[in-house]
């Protein structure tokens, strides 16, 4: 009886399934990718947005997977020069845009905090290095990194990939 009801309720969630796979997904926006009900297309700028900055967003695999609430990909609708790289861990020679950085003798800037991270906060708290830094910083054209995931996955995607910490200048805010 017990296995009956165990083989009855394994087909009827077989069933629910096939149901849903075969259900008719609903509308999406071309551009936002948003249902179109809650498509938020006519609150982004007209054109994108030019910086001198060039933006690279390190996503954790999991903030990938939530498509329909995850803000990262809405950004390439607004900034011009934004990358956004999908993975766990992560590699300068992976990274091109870093490595084009690099060249250029520049270093990217990551953004998390630490110890070492300059704050971009109060400048007039900063002692003569932090100001030097913080004034390359407002003077090249630079590379800023953010990683898009909860805190224990940005803090594992760093632990997993300490050529950014050895490479990049830490940045925070307060």
């Amino acid at each position: 009886s017990h296995l009956k009801t165990k083989i009855a309720s394994s087909v009827a969630k077989c069933e629910r399934r096939e149901e849903e796979r075969n259900t008719v997904a609903r509308s999406r926006c071309d551009r936002c990718n948003k249902p179109l009900r809650t498509c938020i297309c006519s609150s982004l700028p007209p054109k994108l947005i030019s910086t001198s900055t060039q933006v690279l967003i390190l996503q954790h695999p999991r903030e990938f997977r939530k498509s329909s609430l995850s803000t990262v990909p809405l950004i390439s609708l607004v900034l011009e020069k934004c990358t956004i790289k999908v993975g766990y861990t992560f590699s300068i020679l992976d990274l091109h845009l870093v490595q084009d950085c690099l060249h250029r003798g520049i270093q990217p800037l990551l953004l998390f905090p630490g110890p070492s991270a300059v704050s971009l906060d109060d400048c007039s708290n900063h002692d003569s290095e932090q100001t030097h830094l913080l004034q390359n910083i407002k003077s090249n054209n630079q590379l800023l990194i953010l990683i898009d995931g909860t805190w224990s996955q940005a803090k594992n995607i760093i632990k997993q990939s300490p050529e950014l910490m050895n490479y990049c200048q830490q940045i925070q805010f307060q």
